[in-house]
């Protein structure tokens, strides 16, 4: 069975611009680690989609952390999950014929100019998966968790 990239634990003190965060989890709902080949899966970085649609990315991260100054991987860290995972589908501008049963933010330092990305991923359990879901830090998706 395929597996997911393996998450960093949360450690604020590994964000901002000199930070050394690579794919430290934020936030996930209902993720898995292992997974059939049944499920379905979209990732996307937010900066790229902030390039290929400024005015719309903006908009959406607007509407939803109702602030244009908000840190967003703060807002991911605090919203609630129907919120985030409504924002994620709105934002990676998924198939909504999907339903998307899970997801998980993470967050990377650039090292060329120390922004903060956040890596969105959705995840849709087919009905014929057995695929086993976490939610939270306590999972074997993420690092010396269990």
């Amino acid at each position: 069975m395929p597996r997911v990239i393996v998450a960093e634990p949360f450690d604020q003190s590994k964000l901002g611009s000199m930070g050394t965060a690579v794919f430290m989890l934020l936030r996930q709902q209902n993720f898995p680690f292992l997974h059939s080949d049944l499920d379905t899966f979209e990732r996307a970085d937010h900066d790229h989609i902030l390039k290929h649609n400024r005015p719309r990315a903006e908009r959406l991260i607007s509407t939803y952390t109702h602030s244009t100054k908000a840190l967003l991987w703060e807002w991911v860290r605090k919203a609630s999950n129907p919120r985030l995972l409504q924002f994620m589908i709105a934002y990676l501008d998924s198939d909504p014929t999907i339903k998307w049963t899970g997801y998980r933010a993470m967050a990377t330092i650039h090292k060329g100019n120390g922004a903060t990305i956040v890596t969105f991923e959705l995840f849709a359990k087919h009905k014929l998966s057995d695929t086993k879901v976490y939610s939270g830090e306590k999972a074997p998706n993420v690092k010396g968790r269990k």
